[in-house]
């Protein structure tokens, strides 16, 4: 986030809009992503595994 907020700072909207999509679809590929918004559907507790 610090290194997205640096970057921002000397981009233009659209240059910075598309590093941090870029950043978000790597994240939300991760599995921890997946089990929050799974737990959060089946209204349950989220068993994070740092992966």
């Amino acid at each position: 986030m610090k290194r997205l907020y640096r970057h921002g700072l000397g981009e233009d909207f659209a240059a910075h809009s598309h590093h941090v999509l870029t950043q978000l679809m790597l994240l939300f590929r991760s599995r921890d992503v997946q089990e929050g918004i799974r737990s959060f559907v089946e209204k349950r507790a989220p068993r994070f595994s740092g992966a």
